[in-house]
């Protein structure tokens, strides 16, 4: 968790590796993709602080392979024999590979449209590897210096501002194999004032996104994203920028 006034510097060279164990990643009441739900704590966060910052050009791996399933379509059959090698379970298709039977579970119960009404953790224990976290998320902070920086392997979304102000995202690269899904360079979601500027996104799903919530929960918090300048910015293998 950042704090107030901190400046998590990262020097040159420096790997910040978060574990592959998913324990270690409580399940917390959050947003996914614009509306409340149970997700798995971020690796990196922060919730309504004042003046952070993320510097330095050493790189944070969000181990998201542990995490991410992946579609047999996606790979060639050498490395789809490589990944099961790795373990996990496969779907009765075989055609799509799962981290866990926790996994399968949560992405079976999301296929057939059967949300959980609960927004209570300890209610989605039994599917804790469906739940991939975001791997920066800052909601309500004010102040935000993001710059340098590598971020790669995310488990879902890569660097999700939400209700920020005052952002500098500057000289990030953000970088994910493309076929990892969810896994977003970055979300600018109802957000003011704030520069992207010289970033490089290679991600598996959208590059850069400007978002104001979602359905019915977007429309109740009415908060959009405004006065933002990006440029400079290079988008290689993702889904576009939107």
């Amino acid at each position: 968790m950042l704090q107030n006034n901190v400046n998590l510097h990262l020097a040159t060279g420096a790997l910040v590796q978060f574990t592959t164990d998913h324990q270690q990643y409580p399940l917390i009441k959050t947003t996914w993709e614009g509306e409340e739900a149970i997700r798995s704590q971020a690796p990196i966060s922060g919730t309504g602080l004042k003046n952070i910052a993320i510097t330095g050009n050493g790189t944070f791996d969000g181990a998201g392979d542990s995490w991410r399933p992946v579609k047999k379509s996606k790979l060639n059959e050498g490395e789809w024999k490589k990944l099961l090698a790795t373990g996990g379970v496969l779907n009765d298709k075989k055609d799509s590979w799962y981290p866990s039977a926790s996994s399968l579970k949560g992405n079976l119960l999301a296929a057939a449209n059967t949300p959980r009404k609960s927004l209570d953790p300890k209610d989605f224990d039994d599917i804790r590897d469906f739940l991939r976290p975001n791997m920066l998320s800052l909601t309500d902070c004010q102040q935000i210096l993001l710059e340098g920086f590598t971020i790669q392997n995310s488990p879902a979304w890569t660097i999700h501002p939400l209700l920020c102000q005052d952002l500098t995202v500057r000289r990030v690269t953000a970088r994910n194999p493309w076929y990892g899904q969810n896994t977003d360079a970055i979300d600018v979601e109802s957000c003011r004032n704030g520069v992207l500027d010289d970033c490089v996104f290679s991600v598996g799903d959208d590059g850069l996104c400007i978002k104001s919530g979602r359905d019915a929960e977007g429309r109740k918090r009415g908060v959009p994203t405004e006065n933002f300048l990006i440029q400079n910015c290079k988008v290689y293998s993702a889904h576009g920028a939107s």
